[in-house]
């Protein structure tokens, strides 16, 4: 997976980040009325749909952003689903899922006290994701993704084998749980990072 695929699934991990901005940014405030406006209703519902596009900037922003997390997810589904390659087989495993709530609580959950009534403010919060994002794609910590576990995606930190050689400690994110001596069809994200498929046996 190139810097650019990690990089859509960091945003991707964002998403209820932008739905929380929206809530805490929307404002729902009447314009000021002027009874003069109110006789020519044209001109008046003109500048009532300006004023709440200026008040409202950073909510229809991240309304667009929602929908561009939505479009990586369809994204990343569509190429996960898509292709694998030989089976492997599952020798241990055990849950990673607590790496979502890691990353939700550390990252996210804090900015539900901030406040965006200021420029710099909101570049010193922009710079702040701009950090971290940069610091979870050079770890490989792009795949704690709270967005991905709410879609039905899990976590295992597991030991795969095919008849050449192990692998160690790879992270595998499924649809599927997981159980020792499975068979699972895969794909390598990165080198340590996987999607899986679980192959039934029967």
């Amino acid at each position: 997976m190139n810097t650019k695929e990690k990089i859509k699934l960091y945003i991707l991990s964002l998403m209820f980040l932008f739905v929380m901005v929206i809530f805490l940014s929307m404002n729902i405030e009447p314009p000021p009325s002027d009874s003069e406006l109110k006789y020519n209703i044209a001109i008046y519902y003109i500048l009532y749909i300006i004023y709440y596009i200026l008040y409202n900037w950073l909510p229809i922003l991240m309304l667009f952003a929602i929908i561009y997390c939505e479009f990586i997810r369809r994204e990343f589904d569509f190429e996960l689903n898509g292709s694998a390659s030989d089976s492997l087989l599952v020798i241990n495993c055990k849950s990673e899922n607590y790496e979502h709530l890691s990353f939700l609580a550390t990252y996210i959950v804090p900015f539900a006290g901030l406040n965006f009534d200021s420029p710099l403010k909101l570049l010193a919060y922009l710079f702040l994701l701009v950090v971290i994002g940069i610091i979870f794609v050079r770890t490989d910590k792009y795949y704690t993704n709270p967005t991905l576990s709410i879609y039905g995606y899990k976590l295992y930190r597991a030991t795969l084998a095919d008849h050449v050689s192990h692998y160690h400690s790879v992270i595998v994110i499924t649809k599927h749980d997981l159980k020792k001596g499975q068979n699972i069809a895969y794909k390598f994200i990165s080198e340590d990072v996987c999607f899986a498929r679980k192959i039934n046996n029967d």
